[in-house]
């Protein structure tokens, strides 16, 4: 007959009672499982070693994410098992590709979400900590969608405060926020709200999904049953709640562009660096993302000023390329702090094209040349368009439709109505 436990090897001598032992050391603190190559590998190894690992691991146990308002390069989000072994990942791509979509959810007991306020420096500015704290929470809800499909019973929600980071200042919701240049639409919002609009719309997938300390009775109303101000009961579906947080991404990822502080600066620097999060032969997720936000999600709400960033965002992340000079597009350099206007016909023109030499892109590249983040951008939205409207501009509505029609076209139609009623001749 058969061995029950064909490539056990010598682990089949211990009794299983040594065996979990073992399991428990491997699944425990001390064993470093930070780095990819420590994943999951050791569940890989034979079936029958999986099967009681993955015991240890899974049966009835917590999953803890730890989201924190800071930015770190190596560990934009934190995995930590009921033993404390911690897995700490890059970015969102990082932890699909280290299984955390599609771990047995169903084993669980629950996942719990450990989200940290934003701090108060005297002295020091960090709106970004927020910004921080809601594109976490964003890839966070795009795992736990997977984990809701994997048969996850039970979510639970932990807001965690520190001597200098609270939820509030006095007995008032703490708000961050309060404007956003360029979007007189803005309306500020609380900073628990920022973190929890994009769980909202998954509330109906999961049998309970709570907050699991005492908190004042009007924060935890609202985070059970958002209220808002109007009283059209439309106004609280699931997809009118989508497109309020897809509308609050869009203000957020504007705020970026000109956010003052360190957590901002690392922010730009993150959001440049993963551009292309799978690869230079793959399509940037973070355009693909802006693009469905912005033909589904926004409606009526679009902002002018966002397809314009878009762009300016675009034409910046060749420009600061540290590889640019293995590039075979064209470029123009930006200096910094970023308040000259760039120009468009040097940048459109490529489009993808201008990265895809061989090892034309990599994210450690921008960390060791842009050590300190990247600083905001200081010129004014509206008023960096009119640079267009000159022979350059017509150029560029002549040679590169292609990525401003992406997004709505609207440089492109304006330089077409411009030059229609003979404004610029």
């Amino acid at each position: 007959m058969a061995s029950e436990v064909p490539n056990l090897g010598i682990l089949n001598r211990f009794p299983r009672e040594i065996r979990d032992i073992i399991w428990g050391y491997v699944c425990s603190p001390e064993s470093d499982q930070s780095s990819k190559t420590n994943s999951f590998a050791s569940l890989r190894t034979c079936r029958r070693i999986y099967k009681e690992l993955s015991a240890e691991l899974y049966d009835n146990k917590t999953l803890t994410i730890r989201v924190s308002p800071k930015y770190q390069f190596n560990s934009w989000l934190c995995f930590e098992n009921s033993r404390g072994a911690r897995w700490h990942v890059r970015d969102l791509e990082d932890a699909r590709s280290r299984g955390f979509s599609n771990l047995p959810y169903k084993r669980l007991q629950q996942v719990k979400i450990c989200v940290e306020a934003t701090e108060n420096i005297a002295g020091r500015d960090d709106a970004g900590q927020i910004i921080c704290l809601h594109f976490k929470m964003r890839d966070v809800a795009d795992i736990m969608v997977q984990a809701a499909a994997g048969g996850l019973r039970s979510l639970n929600f932990d807001l965690v405060e520190s001597e200098r980071g609270k939820w509030y200042e006095g007995r008032i919701p703490k708000r961050t926020i309060s404007q956003i240049q360029n979007v007189p639409a803005y309306i500020p919002e609380w900073d628990f709200t920022i973190v929890w609009l994009p769980f909202y719309p998954l509330r109906l997938q999961f049998p309970s999904m709570d907050l699991t300390q005492d908190i004042p009775r009007k924060l935890f109303d609202w985070l059970r049953e958002p209220q808002n101000v109007e009283t059209d009961n439309t106004k609280r579906t699931v997809k009118a709640i989508r497109e309020r947080t897809d509308r609050l991404y869009t203000h957020l990822d504007l705020a970026l562009d000109g956010a003052a502080g360190e957590t901002a600066d690392m922010l730009r620097l993150h959001r440049f660096s993963t551009w292309y999060s799978r690869g230079i032969d793959q399509e940037s997720d973070y355009l693909r993302e802006l693009e469905r936000v912005w033909k589904d999600g926004l409606g009526i709400h679009r902002n002018q000023n966002d397809s314009i960033a878009i762009e300016k965002r675009y034409y910046m992340v060749h420009s600061m390329n540290p590889l640019r000079v293995r590039q075979t597009g064209r470029y123009t350099p930006i200096p910094a702090p970023f308040d000259e206007k760039p120009r468009f016909s040097e940048y459109l023109k490529d489009h993808r094209t201008a990265v895809q030499a061989a090892g034309g892109w990599d994210r450690d590249a921008w960390i060791l040349r842009y050590t300190t983040g990247i600083k905001p951008w200081r010129f004014n939205t509206e008023a960096w368009r009119w640079s267009i409207f000159t022979q350059e501009g017509h150029e560029y509505l002549n040679q590169s439709d292609a990525f401003a029609q992406r997004f709505g076209g609207q440089a492109s139609r304006y330089l077409a109505q411009a030059y229609a009623f003979g404004l610029f001749q």
